[in-house]
């Protein structure tokens, strides 16, 4: 659903090359421009103007590098990694900072096996025992091509991970739809809500559309976000500093795209709930929400929620939405019935030492995505902890 049919491209000699810092990442990011525009399976987060400001401001001290693989002198995949040492081991990862909760490389379409061959490559030239792939999309060209590189090759490899989140992607319209999403009594209620929200002012759907400055709707967003329960608990946007810089600096590149996507309800002018999303391809990555808890009883993100799907569905403003949010979230499975199913995998060289190093690290793997699966959902305060910790 959010793969890009083959398109035509040059075939000839392959070559890799490592990019070591954001500006020299900046620097060829006009380069970048083709394969984000040709990747088979979209994701914004590794676009540069996501990826750059994430690595310039979560990179840290942490071992970052880009890998860039050409073929015929153009880029056709580019997949960022971080080293890390765990014990005597030292393994190499998908960079993904905090805020970026898809991994999946970007690939130009067509191109799967060759970037794959490279990654695996580089991995056998390098220092790094294992390569961690964590969260990329399962059954994808991506996917499809390394499980065939790794029976090919003899790759010794171990599945640590599959998750599945909520997506839509739907040809019904939104009232069927949702038939077959929520039953009539939950139906019934919403528009009970909606209605006294509604007696209560004038309630009014709205997006932010360009020319209009994006800075107002921001600042909105972050002062709602910011005084409902993430604000208590210290993870709203507004609260760090860093993290704030980043939001303004990635929410005025979408806008200056035209890959910001910003919706409101708002009762007599002011919201009460606000969804931030980006465009990437032909889909939408929704990336916060956030509500007035002065009106929780009447469930106004869930009504936004709504408003959204209404929108993808019947004003096909999208071909897809993801939801990026975590697995077997309370409110967004019960409204989006189709799921991504997330994939992580430790791969190790096919050396001793690496398949020595697979065997002994895959459990201790496994037990790790649980824990952090745990924090996310119990203890949503560690979580700004991630990237520093290599979790």
């Amino acid at each position: 659903m959010t793969q890009r049919s083959v398109v035509a491209r040059p075939r000839g000699p392959v070559a890799i090359a490592w990019v070591d810092t954001p500006d020299a990442l900046a620097a060829i990011a006009h380069e970048i421009g083709g394969l984000v525009r040709d990747a088979g399976e979209p994701n914004v987060f590794h676009e540069p103007w996501m990826l750059i400001p994430a690595w310039r401001r979560y990179g840290g001290g942490a071992d970052v590098r880009v890998l860039l693989v050409r073929e015929a002198g153009e880029i056709v995949g580019m997949v960022p990694l971080v080293r890390r040492r765990l014990g005597p081991f030292v393994r190499a990862a998908l960079f993904a900072p905090i805020y970026c909760v898809l991994s999946t490389p970007l690939v130009a379409a067509g191109a799967e096996a060759v970037v794959v061959a490279a990654l695996l490559d580089a991995l056998e030239a390098g220092p790094d025992r294992l390569l961690a792939l964590d969260d990329f999309t399962a059954q994808g060209p991506f996917d499809r091509a390394l499980d065939d590189a790794i029976a090919a090759r003899g790759q010794p490899a171990a599945n640590t991970r599959r998750i599945a989140r909520a997506f839509l992607a739907s040809p019904e319209r939104a009232d069927a739809y949702l038939k077959g999403s929520l039953s009539g009594k939950k139906r019934k209620e919403l528009r009970r809500q909606e209605k006294r929200l509604g007696e209560a002012g004038a309630l009014v759907f709205d997006a932010w559309r360009r020319p209009a400055p994006h800075e107002p709707w921001l600042a909105e967003f972050l002062a709602l976000e910011g005084a409902g329960w993430k604000g208590r608990a210290g993870t709203a946007l507004a609260a760090d500093p860093n993290d704030r810089a980043y939001i303004e600096e990635v929410v005025a590149a979408a806008a200056r795209r035209d890959q910001l996507d910003l919706v409101a309800l708002r009762l007599d002018g002011r919201p009460i709930a606000m969804l931030l999303s980006f465009r990437g391809g032909n889909g939408l990555f929704t990336f916060k929400i956030a509500h007035d808890e002065a009106h929780a009883r009447s469930s106004p993100g869930v009504l936004l929620e709504l408003r959204f799907l209404r929108r993808v569905l019947d004003d096909r403003i999208a071909a897809w939405a993801d939801s990026c949010a975590a697995a077997d979230h309370a409110m967004i499975d019960h409204l989006w019935r189709e799921r991504r199913e997330l994939r992580s995998v430790l791969i190790g060289r096919r050396r001793a030492d690496g398949r020595i190093a697979v065997a002994v690290l895959a459990g201790a793997r496994r037990l790790r995505h649980l824990l952090a699966d745990r924090i996310r959902r119990d203890f949503p305060g560690i979580v700004r902890l991630r990237t520093r910790l290599g979790w």
